[in-house]
């Protein structure tokens, strides 16, 4: 499956801050530099970015990549876990269908997403934010040798700490899931 760069770059950093623990795996953290390239550079308008190809010169050229991997990566974190009615979460869905199955890429954000001047300001005031919301979700049934070091550490199973956050959208009603939130504080970190 070939994805369009804006999308594939974008998911690519989405879960490029997954974070595996004994209990739980983390996904959707901010990325620092992804939001500080947002502050300096001028956007790309969303119609050219879902353009945008191997030879376009916002993939080749160093000085215009941070802008463009940035405006990835805010767009899929807004639609993922950013938009609390789930519509972006599910206008991603729909985008990501018809461009797998070869669907022109801009075509398909038309038809997905609508009006690509509410997206860019709906995402432009998202990317200005301090903080992220991100995903956490337990294990549906955690290993028995699990179960037994939470009992003796005194904490709750996995199970009993982690309770399902209804304003992630697209969520599955047994999932065990919750929410945090990550904070950024304007200057790239390391």
């Amino acid at each position: 499956l070939r994805l369009p760069i804006w999308i594939n770059e974008g998911l690519a950093d989405f879960w490029s801050t997954a974070k595996f623990k004994d209990d739980a795996t983390e996904v959707g953290r901010a990325i620092p530099h992804r939001l500080s390239a947002l502050q300096h550079f001028a956007r790309i308008p969303f119609e050219r970015l879902v353009q945008v190809d191997g030879l376009s010169p916002e993939y080749r050229r160093p000085g215009l990549t941070p802008i463009l991997y940035g405006q990835a990566w805010a767009t899929v974190h807004y639609a993922m876990l950013g938009d609390d009615s789930g519509t972006r979460s599910r206008q991603l869905s729909a985008y990501l269908t018809a461009v797998s199955k070869d669907e022109n890429s801009l075509a398909a954000a038309r038809a997905a997403f609508g009006d690509f001047h509410v997206l860019e300001q709906q995402v432009n005031g998202y990317a200005k934010r301090k903080l992220f919301r991100y995903a956490s979700s337990a294990a549906i049934a955690p290993a028995p040798e699990l179960a037994r070091s939470s009992k003796n550490s005194g904490r709750s199973p996995p199970s009993e700490r982690f309770g399902c956050d209804s304003s992630l959208p697209n969520r599955r009603p047994n999932a065990m899931c919750s929410s945090g939130v990550s904070r950024w504080s304007g200057k790239n970190s390391t």
